[in-house]
């Protein structure tokens, strides 16, 4: 094995480079929401955050999308969205970051930072909450590895699954905080091609559960902690592909969140599994038929008993994907332990947004990373990093532009507004809705019943701004101005 080891005890730090990179603020410092964008002249992505108390540290790689070669820098954020400091991390060579970065929290002096980098090489990073490096290693052994999840288990473990480029083995290891190999098994399948996506240490049976992406058979694997020998092979819902398995609200239980779908159009789900696997609740969200959801890495998240689901609405799954010039939406969920709605907002929506991180934090609201295309920019391209951080009712600072009730934050999404002849009412996890339509003269214009999403002919209405209204039960009821072309 070896080992490149590279110990810091001090921190080089450079503010600004003021040719490539710049940070702006939109905030208010009397609010505990802001919006912030993250610029510079490369493609810029956020995979994690942690929260510490009343700051927010997240990373950003920075590089070149089309050969997913970055450099990086952390981040530190105060409670209302000010820039604190932030820290270059450090390579080796022509080694550069890659496509996965993953914060934990090991204690309250030490934040681990772990990379995957261009050659599949590990690198393990140590920070303290001021940002000071005291540790640095890369980890370059089993360089044919691919691996696809990183977690960071009850009784101080890293975990991490992938596979081997020998086609049907895939692969589990653990490691400590520094990287040192504890244990390593690889595992036969006969499906070649997949991935595990993810796993869960369930500490009551001394059991992993390690699921794997694109399963035909909606497979996972239970796994012994102490042999790492195969116990059984388990199985999850149809259709459903799993990509990051989070702690529940008791020790017996967990959450597994992914996809939902077959062909081409997805739905953001998570499951509730027992500790034996065994499926106790799915919940599906944006159940409606015209539109893909996509889901990727960490946006899922609990919090007491809400549980927080991000993803990103109305997806085309045409190339380029990343960089498709589409109008998108951030999606963000916050229901209760047994999946009834608290809230849903549609943030954005300008341009093309995608969701890759949801922090709940101890407010009860979340901290959101998105990248944000904008086709029109004169650099060609690449990606900005653009940060929500919304209070216990989805609500920042900045989304209003007035107070009247029309100005608020919606929960039904409503577009292209202003209109031609059709108008799409995205209903996400609500269902069962009525519509009324009403012009300036307070004349109902258009009635209808909302079991679900549905697009509505505006084509007999003429020219104008129009009110419309929306009821539910439970006393649901929004309202929002609608402008018909």
């Amino acid at each position: 094995m070896y080992r490149t080891i590279i110990t810091f005890y001090k921190k080089g730090f450079v503010l600004f480079n003021v040719t490539l990179f710049s940070i702006f603020f939109i905030t208010n410092t009397f609010s505990q929401t802001f919006e912030k964008s993250h610029r510079t002249e490369e493609d810029d992505i956020s995979y994690d955050a942690i929260s510490l108390e009343e700051n927010f540290i997240f990373v950003v790689n920075s590089g070149n999308i089309e050969n997913s070669n970055y450099h990086q820098k952390c981040f530190k954020l105060d409670e209302y969205g000010n820039f604190v400091d932030s820290v270059s991390i450090p390579f080796y060579g022509n080694i550069m970051v890659s496509d996965l970065s993953n914060l934990f929290k090991i204690n309250d002096s030490i934040i681990l930072l772990i990379n995957k980098m261009n050659n599949n090489s590990l690198q393990f990073v140590h920070l303290t909450p001021e940002l000071n490096i005291v540790y640095n290693s890369i980890l370059d052994t089993l360089l044919d590895n691919q691996y696809f999840d990183i977690v960071y288990t009850q009784d101080s473990l890293i975990v991490c699954v992938g596979a081997t480029e020998i086609l049907n083995k895939f692969c589990l290891m653990e490691t400590d905080k520094f990287g040192n190999i504890i244990n390593y098994k690889t595992y036969e399948s006969y499906q070649s091609g997949y991935l595990p996506s993810t796993i869960e240490y369930i500490p009551s049976r001394n059991v992993y559960h390690m699921f794997i992406y694109w399963s035909n058979d909606e497979v996972f694997y239970e796994i012994n902690k102490e042999t790492l020998e195969l116990d059984t092979i388990l199985h999850y819902p149809d259709a459903f592909l799993p990509r990051n398995a989070i702690n529940g609200f008791s020790n017996d239980r967990y959450f597994l969140a992914g996809k939902q779908g077959t062909g081409t159009i997805w739905k953001l789900s998570y499951i509730e599994m027992n500790k034996f696997g065994e499926t106790l609740m799915q919940k599906i969200f944006l159940p409606e038929h015209d539109s893909d959801v996509f889901y990727s890495y960490n946006s899922f998240d609990t919090f007491n008993n809400s549980i927080f689901y991000g993803g990103t609405y109305h997806v085309t799954y045409s190339p380029p994907f990343f960089l498709y010039p589409e109008k998108r939406w951030i999606f963000v969920s916050k229901v209760n332990a047994n999946g009834s709605i608290i809230w849903q907002h549609f943030y954005k929506g300008d341009v093309n947004y995608m969701t890759y991180k949801v922090l709940a934090t101890s407010d009860g609201g979340a901290l959101i990373l998105s990248t944000k295309y904008d086709w029109n920019d004169p650099i060609p391209n690449q990606r900005d990093l653009h940060i929500l951080k919304v209070d216990s009712t989805g609500w920042y600072e900045g989304m209003t532009t007035g107070n009247t009730e029309y100005d608020l934050p919606k929960q039904i999404l409503v577009y292209p507004n202003p209109a031609k002849d059709k108008v799409s009412f995205v209903t996400g996890l609500y269902s069962n809705l009525e519509l009324k339509i009403y012009n300036l003269q307070g004349s109902c214009v258009i009635k209808r019943h909302l079991p679900h999403t549905q697009t509505i002919d505006l084509s007999g209405l003429p020219p104008g701004t129009y009110i419309y209204l929306i009821t539910g039960k439970d006393g649901f009821k929004e309202k929002g101005k609608l402008i018909k072309q």
